[in-house]
């Protein structure tokens, strides 16, 4: 099940007790910390400034996407203290945001979830052409993106959040 997030969303998420944040161990001195349900997000004009064979960085303008800046932000600070008060071992340990912040820019970073060299991620576009996802050309911009928040994890006195890239959508009118 996935929950396309809203702050709204997110709080009735939480106020309810259906967010449940569940550990995990990791098999070399680490720890995942899964959200339940899956909690997912469409984002607009994504440009890549960074391509790798296992993630995308994707760049927004902070004045022209004030109000997602703001959302990213709140999204954030919810879901760290959700999990810091569900699992108090995470009380004092420092997690870095799932977005970057620069100036007037920000940044996510996204994997790709993949097998092979074959994505799994869903590619749709305006007039049916792409069907099927490679990797991009460096500037392009997504008309929309989907991605996921899928966990956070620490290891080593290091923490953070995976966020994997589910769809992208081009507009070709």
């Amino acid at each position: 099940m996935s929950i396309y997030l809203t702050l709204d969303n997110l709080n009735d998420l939480i106020s309810s007790k259906s967010l449940k944040i569940l550990k995990k161990n990791q098999k070399e001195n680490g720890t995942n910390y899964y959200f339940t349900p899956n909690l997912v997000l469409k984002l607009y004009g994504a440009k890549v400034i960074f391509i790798n064979p296992k993630f995308l960085v994707f760049q927004f303008c902070k004045i022209k996407n004030s109000s997602l800046y703001l959302l990213l932000k709140s999204i954030n600070s919810i879901l760290l203290n959700e999990l810091k008060k569900t699992h108090s071992e995470m009380f004092n340990k420092e997690i870095y945001s799932f977005f970057s912040d620069v100036d007037d820019k920000f940044t996510i970073r996204c994997y790709l979830p993949n097998y092979k060299n074959k994505y799994f991620i869903q590619c749709e576009s305006s007039d049916n052409s792409v069907n099927y996802f490679t990797l991009p050309k460096h500037q392009i911009t997504y008309d929309m993106i989907t991605i996921e928040i899928r966990n956070v994890w620490y290891k080593n006195e290091k923490g953070g959040f995976n966020i994997e890239l589910k769809g992208v959508y081009y507009n070709f009118s």
